[in-house]
């Protein structure tokens, strides 16, 4: 009888080897040998400089985490001007990628003094545990330090993202880059992580999206609330204060009425392991400061929610 041919044990274990390991190294060889990554100059790409600026600065921060609204919605040279003891991080990306994940990242670069500003837009994606691993993965392209900043089980998740995401890098290599030019651009984004692109006008037909209407019963989710009070004892225990807070909301869009806003605040209030800023309603504007969407201010919007918050934060730092 023949017999059957064995794979050494050392051999095995060789191979074996270069299969567990594979996702430490295989990623960053291939950036190396394949050096176009059509990815670079996503929208969310800008993800690895609003970390590295984060963890760059020393001395008092202010920082906002949150979505797009916080980059399209805010001037953080100008809150600089106004509160020179601090220095601004925009710390807000994109929806689709979930307000988790910016918590998560952004506790490696808080400290003693900080005031932490958490602001999602008010819709029930952004108030939840969602979170998108295969985004996130080609987001940070080689940056695979940032993986450790995830919280163990969306670490878990972005480990099983990540032959997806090199298919994908290899499948794509040829496609062209985002234009510099474009708006949802990594180039859009400046220093504080403000967007730069200039925002003249409404683009909206009638001054509002009616598809992404406003409403404030969908937004009691327990398993946030819970996400965010463990955030606020992180943050805590880095010395720093986390403050809850509201994204520019377009009043054509809003579907709650007054007293449904005050049973909100409430309720975040009864929630929260961290003080509000203020009421939902304080950051509802006419639809002529907004941009494309309901959450998206213009230039003239973004002076106008920035000096509202400026204010709120001076008012709460009066008290303390």
């Amino acid at each position: 009888m023949k017999k059957t041919s064995k794979v050494p044990f050392g051999l095995f274990c060789f191979l074996l080897a270069v299969l567990l390991t594979a996702p430490l190294w295989v990623l960053p060889v291939f950036g190396a040998v394949f050096s176009g990554n059509s990815h670079e100059n996503d929208f969310t790409a800008a993800i690895v400089d609003k970390y590295d600026r984060l963890n760059g600065i020393e001395g008092k921060k202010i920082v906002f985490v949150g979505g797009s609204s916080l980059p399209f919605g805010l001037r953080c040279d100008l809150i600089e001007e106004e509160m020179p003891d601090y220095q601004v991080v925009d710390f807000g990306l994109y929806a689709s990628l979930g307000t988790v994940v910016m918590m998560d990242l952004s506790l490696s670069g808080i400290g003693e003094g900080d005031l932490v500003i958490l602001a999602p837009e008010t819709d029930p994606q952004l108030y939840s545990d969602f979170f998108t691993p295969r985004l996130f993965r080609t987001s940070i392209g080689d940056r695979t330090d940032l993986l450790d900043t995830l919280s163990p089980s969306r670490r878990k998740e972005a480990a099983r993202a990540y032959y997806p995401v090199l298919y994908d890098r290899i499948k794509d290599r040829n496609k062209a880059q985002v234009p510099a030019t474009e708006t949802y651009a990594r180039s859009s984004f400046n220093e504080y992580g403000d967007l730069t692109t200039v925002r003249k006008r409404n683009r909206m037909s009638g001054g509002v999206d009616l598809s992404k209407t406003v409403s404030l019963n969908v937004l009691n989710n327990q398993g946030f609330f819970d996400e965010v009070n463990d955030y606020a004892k992180k943050v805590r225990d880095k010395g720093a204060t986390l403050l809850f807070w509201f994204p520019p909301i377009n009043s054509a869009a809003v579907r709650f009425s007054d007293q449904e806003a005050e049973s909100f605040t409430a309720l975040l209030k009864s929630k929260l392991d961290c003080q509000l800023l203020g009421s939902v309603t304080d950051t509802v504007y006419d639809p002529v400061y907004f941009y494309d969407t309901n959450y998206h201010l213009n230039d003239e919007g973004a002076k106008m929610h920035t000096a509202a918050t400026v204010l709120k934060l001076k008012a709460f730092l009066a008290t303390e």
